[in-house]
């Protein structure tokens, strides 16, 4: 049994001894393969996505159907009730839990660890397709969202400045958020703290009935009507008249001159018309004065780095153009940023522990040569397996 064991020690040295023998006789060789080994490494680290956080799917999505034209009850009634019955058909579902407000109706569903919530997703449209003329007709919109980490906002702002900010959705829409959106690798931009402005119908019931004006007939009217303001609900004491767009109108007097009936009356004559700011229910603030948040995200395969350099990029050029002026935007925070730092302090540690390392090696082996080549060996390593 011992010969055995010396016998495979002798085998095992005699290998390693032949390749140290092979690697010595030919030094030209065993240089370029190892240069070639560091140089793929290197272009291999150039390559290498910068991220905040690790790609990870995790196993549950969101539902979300904005409408903001009813009570909590009508939204669970006529939206939340038919989607739930249609997703629970749906397999390897471990939780559903749903939630109905006035402005929307939010439906959350768990599934299994191992499921693959790409294909979840793709079965969750095909479902909601089936119910989606069961819907009530002005639900715009319905979304499905996957939560990973790394998905809030790469970038935050806040815009301050000494113009009236309430009245700048325009401007600021125009000449800062759609110029960042147009960027390779953002996925959108959104604004917070303003809101477009809106029409604002305030009805008179006495003057409705005094000229023989009904909902039904008035909601017919305005749905017909082109426009490309934003709508949204008008109210009277007792009741709510949901707009549903079709298409567009330029001027707010196509409102104020719309003929309601044959008798020549029109929506000036029953109703005020003015243009208003969106409502909104929160704020943003920044020192204690008003502000405008903007939000950026990006692509799920996006570079952050990279996409990053390129917003802040942009945003300082539009800083510096007359439409801005008087604005000034501040940076909250930047995951680029964050990212590129933490590489930084990664590579400085790097540096100063192999400066180190150098020091205490040559202090016991006293040459210097057999101290760089025990040194260098570290860092060819890393970059070797990069």
């Amino acid at each position: 049994m011992e010969d055995k064991y010396q016998t495979k020690v002798s085998s095992e040295a005699t290998g390693l001894a032949r390749l140290a023998s092979f690697s010595m006789a030919r030094p030209v060789t065993i240089s370029m393969i190892f240069l070639s080994l560091v140089t793929f490494g290197l272009i291999s680290s150039k390559l290498l996505p910068l991220e905040s956080w690790p790609e990870i799917k995790l196993p549950f999505l969101i539902v979300v159907v904005p409408y903001a034209a009813g009570t909590p009850q009508e939204v669970e009634r006529n939206i939340t009730r038919p989607m739930e019955e249609v997703l629970a058909t749906i397999g390897d579902v471990v939780q559903m839990n749903s939630n109905s407000t006035t402005s929307s109706s939010n439906i959350f569903m768990l599934f299994d660890l191992d499921v693959d919530i790409d294909e979840k997703v793709m079965l969750v449209n095909e479902q909601i397709d089936l119910i989606r003329k069961d819907l009530p007709s002005d639900v715009r919109q319905i979304f499905i969202r996957k939560e990973q980490p790394g998905g809030d906002a790469m970038m935050q702002l806040r815009i301050v400045g000494e113009r009236d900010l309430e009245g700048a959705y325009d401007v600021l829409n125009q000449y800062l958020v759609k110029p960042v959106q147009r960027i390779p690798g953002v996925a959108r931009v959104e604004l917070q703290g303003i809101e477009p402005l809106e029409i604002s119908i305030n009805l008179d019931n006495e003057r409705m009935k005094r000229y023989g004006i009904g909902f039904n007939e008035l909601q017919s009217k305005l749905s017909n009507l082109n426009f490309t303001i934003k709508s949204g609900n008008f109210f009277t004491a007792d009741q709510a008249i949901r707009l549903s767009p079709q298409s567009q109108a330029t001027d707010i007097n196509e409102y104020r001159n719309l003929i309601l009936n044959d008798n020549n009356i029109r929506l000036k004559d029953i109703a005020n018309i003015e243009m208003v700011n969106g409502e909104r229910d929160y704020a943003r603030h920044l020192n204690q004065r008003y502000s405008v948040g903007i939000e950026v995200f990006k692509e799920s395969t996006a570079n952050l780095v990279e996409v990053g350099d390129q917003v802040l990029k942009t945003i300082n050029e539009i800083s510096q153009t007359d439409q801005m002026s008087g604005i000034e935007l501040i940076f909250l925070s930047n995951q680029a940023e964050d990212v590129t730092n933490s590489l930084k302090d990664v590579i400085t540690a790097g540096i100063t522990g192999a400066l180190l390392s150098l020091i205490v090696l040559y202090m016991f082996l006293r040459n210097l040569p057999m101290t760089l080549i025990i040194s260098m060996s570290i860092p060819i390593s890393i970059i070797i397996t990069l």
